[in-house]
């Protein structure tokens, strides 16, 4: 039964591996197939995105012709744009406006047919938020002028792009166009997050379960990853939540707590592998630092105190001031500390961290395009914890076939020490001393009976015994078979014990051999016998067990040729070792006897 249900757990295990491995493979083809064949094929374009021509003044500046192609931002607080669409546009349609973060109206000859202007609100809010406006394309037939108007409450380093995202957005359709703008070109960027969920969920999180010994290392990667995943998720679809959210300033909330989400998770992440004190309390503070940011940034917002894109100048620093705390103290805990498990997380950190970094540095310098380097380096911080996960899950199953093999041999072993213990000479040596008490004393005789069968009870019952038991157990045991020695050596053999320690734990069948070999190569080798002393002491450190006799004695370094392979001393010495880190020492000389030693530590298991 028990070989059988190792093997039923090293099953599951490949399995696991198996079934991971199988739909992570399916996911990305999917994935793949989908991204690049389907969706590019299969709809019609239906959809048109707008361009104008005209001028454009920024901050009420000269006005200058606009290029919508080569429009970028340049710190502006507001922009007005002057001219009309570049094409004509198909009736019974609507022009979409997707107004995210700026402050937006769009008049047509001086008479406004959108705007998202707080005043207007059901809710007031200083917060522009994320709205879609729709203006029917009736609106721009004959000579028509547009005059759209773009403010932004916040400092250019913050919203550097919302000018350039909203000109830029401009489509024309049914309402359901923006829909067929998300399923063309989106749905990569949609996949590749929901595959960065699917791994911290079903990869990571399922290893926590697989791995007890680091459950909280895996559980904690699971939340990184699945905090990345959500990032790349609402980064592909911030300006196409209103088409599901009536609610601006919410949508604004969605599409930036992934951001504080991250970094809470890397600092989860790098407390659960931190062991020093002083690594662990600096932790903890920049868990509660990155926790208290993001808490700040959503009580303001929903307060309406300061949407949380205002209080990112102030809060986002906090959070990345946890980060770099949270990153110095892996560093201390990997090279200082030689924590390997640290070591690991540096490893698989350090893209992401950087990346975070990176982009917190441009946007105050603009250098590259926002959110571009931190996707590009959580997927690499991924498949780098992801090398390590599969390393893991490797050793694991190597791990578990060793132990089936160890716990085969201890089966064996078992078996080995009662067959070692139950000699066919003691055994006949046993009987004929009953018989022979038979006759002569029979109450004796009965009594011997009875002390046989509790003997070969004790040694069955050793192949039960998985775990060390009372040292008083294995006394019991070993004073029925001396009483068994005692009934055939008679006035030869002389036992005393010497019980000081009693209160601790011994492999059973242990004591045994060694008893065995004072009594049978000790004492019984010498022609007019002699005595066999147990005795236990307990010093500050360890329990003892003492086996002494003044039989014939040995040379200890003499190699034995005698042809037997005594099992039963080496079963003993191995599950010393092995179940309470015990050792055996022996020590004799010839012609005066030998000295054998257990010696248990406390506190071992």
């Amino acid at each position: 039964m028990k070989n059988t249900k190792n093997k039923k757990v090293i099953f599951n295990d490949k399995v696991y591996i198996q079934i991971i491995v199988t739909l992570n493979l399916v996911l990305i083809a999917s994935l793949l197939i989908w991204a690049f064949l389907g969706y590019t094929n299969s709809i019609e374009s239906n959809i048109k995105p707008l361009s104008m021509v005209g001028s454009y003044s920024a901050d009420d500046g000269e006005w200058q012709p606009l290029n919508s192609d080569k429009f970028v931002n340049k710190g502006y607080t507001k922009v007005v744009f002057k001219g009309k669409f570049s094409q004509n546009l198909p009736k019974r349609k609507f022009v979409t406006l997707s107004l995210c973060d700026v402050w937006g109206e769009m008049k047509i000859n001086g008479i406004t047919v959108a705007e998202n202007y707080a005043e207007n609100r059901r809710v007031k809010t200083d917060t522009p938020g994320h709205s879609i406006k729709y203006i029917p394309s009736e609106y721009f037939e004959d000579d028509y002028v547009i005059e759209l108007i773009m403010k932004s409450p916040y400092p250019a380093n913050l919203n550097k792009s919302a000018f350039s995202d909203t000109f830029n957005f401009m489509v024309v359709g049914d309402k359901s166009a923006l829909y067929e703008v998300l399923l063309k070109y989106h749905t990569f960027g949609l996949f590749v997050g929901l595959a960065v969920i699917f791994f911290g969920l079903f990869g990571f999180g399922f290893s926590g379960i697989l791995f007890a010994k680091n459950k909280y290392n895996y559980f904690a990667f699971a939340f990184v990853a699945i905090s990345c995943g959500l990032y790349m998720i609402t980064d592909e679809i911030f300006q196409f939540l209103p088409l599901w959210i009536d609610n601006p300033f919410l949508c604004m909330l969605i599409d930036k707590l992934p951001s504080y989400l991250i970094v809470l998770a890397i600092c989860v992440y790098i407390k659960a592998n931190v062991a020093n004190k002083t690594t662990v309390l600096i932790m903890d503070i920049a868990v509660t630092l990155s926790f208290f940011a993001m808490l700040m940034a959503s009580i303001m917002q929903f307060a309406g105190f300061s949407d949380i894109l205002s209080s990112e100048i102030y809060l986002y620093p906090a959070a990345i001031i946890g980060l770099m705390g949270g990153f110095s103290c892996i560093i201390v805990e990997s090279f200082k500390f030689k924590n390997k498990n640290s070591q690991q997380v540096l490893i698989a950190l350090s893209p992401i961290i950087l990346a975070e970094l990176l982009e917190y540095i441009n946007g105050y310098l603009s250098l590259w395009p926002e959110r571009i380097l931190i996707r590009v380096f959580m997927i690499i911080s991924i498949f780098i914890q992801l090398v390590f996960l599969i390393k893991a899950t490797v050793a694991h199953y190597k791990s578990m076939i060793k132990y089936q093999k160890l716990q085969t041999e201890l089966l064996q072993s078992r078996i080995s020490i009662m067959v070692s213990q139950i000699q066919p000479h003691f055994l006949y040596n046993s009987l004929t001393s009953i018989a022979m008490l038979c006759e002569k004393n029979p109450k004796m005789a009965k009594t011997a009976t009875i002390e046989f069968a509790d003997y070969l009870r004790g040694n069955m019952n050793s192949l039960k015994e998985k775990n060390p038991v009372p040292f008083s157990n294995e006394l019991k045991h070993l004073k029925t078979y001396l009483s068994l020695e005692k009934m055939r050596f008679g006035e030869d053999l002389n036992i005393v014990y010497d019980i000081q320690a009693s209160d601790f734990m011994i492999p059973s069948l242990t004591v045994q051999p060694l008893v065995e070999n004072a009594v049978k190569h000790g004492v019984g080798m010498k022609d007019d016998g002699g005595t066999v002393t147990i005795a236990t002491r307990e010093d500050e450190k360890t329990y003892q067990v003492i086996i002494t006799d003044d039989g014939v004695g040995f040379d200890v370094n003499e190699k034995k040729n005698d042809g037997r392979q005594h099992v039963g001393m080496e079963n003993c010495k191995s599950r010393l070792k092995e179940m309470v880190n015990g050792e055996v020492i022996i020590t004799s000389k010839r012609g005066e006897g030998t000295v054998s030693k257990i010696i248990i530590p406390k506190g071992e298991e």
